[in-house]
């Protein structure tokens, strides 16, 4: 066999035997050719091989509809989540519907995202404060979390509930808020979220890319 990472032409002698016994020789010529290494997305320019972690993630689910770019072929990995883009997505993902009857008062009714929070407010996934869901603002890694956990449950997916034990590989679990804890926990226990270098860095802003990658596990769990 070529050695890793060989190019070109390759000739490899064989010795065979036919029914009687009898040997006979031959060769095989064979051209190895190089393949393209993965790069980044096939469908956004700026999901680059610096993003490979996630490229393939946002394809698959740009495929299925659940995620679009920001314009000009452009996804935004690295941008911050919005509230009102993220509830979109999940809308899409768990194919949520509901009977609705109106919606947070700053979430304009001609906006793209309407219908999204309004069937979230309906099925009790998003809440809100003082009847406002802050639609434009980036949601945090915990509160990302909490929506999913509630979305999951809401759509039916049974998942075993985690506890505080499941966040002891994180070196910051203590600043995890508490109404987020049971969340977070059961969603690390479902190997959903993972965490980067021993946190999970609760109080972060999530971006477009890492966003891509728990829907992408999430899916896989239907």
């Amino acid at each position: 066999m070529p050695y890793k990472d060989y190019y070109g032409d390759v000739t490899i002698k064989y010795t065979g035997y036919n029914v009687d016994g009898d040997a006979f020789n031959g060769t095989i010529e064979i051209e190895v050719v190089s393949m393209p290494e993965t790069e980044g997305s096939v469908y956004f320019k700026d999901v680059t091989k610096d993003y490979s972690w996630a490229a393939s993630q946002i394809d698959s689910l740009y495929e299925k509809k659940v995620v679009s770019g920001i314009g000009n072929g452009n996804y935004g990995p690295s941008q911050n989540m919005s509230r009102g883009d993220f509830m979109l997505m999940i809308y899409r993902a768990l194919d949520l519907t509901a009977n609705t009857s109106g919606n947070f008062s700053d979430v304009p009714k001609d906006s793209y995202y309407y219908k999204a929070i309004a069937t979230a407010k309906a099925l009790g996934i998003a809440k809100g404060s003082n009847n406002m869901f802050m639609p434009t603002s980036s949601i945090t890694r915990e509160d990302a979390f909490v929506l999913v956990d509630r979305a999951l449950r809401t759509e039916g997916t049974r998942l075993s509930v985690g506890d505080y034990d499941d966040l002891s590989q994180f070196k910051d679990r203590k600043t995890v808020s508490d109404y987020a804890v049971t969340s977070v926990a059961t969603l690390v226990k479902a190997g959903i979220i993972k965490g980067t270098n021993s946190n999970i860095n609760p109080k972060a802003f999530i971006s477009r890319a890492e966003m891509a990658i728990i829907l992408y596990r999430v899916l896989e769990l239907e």
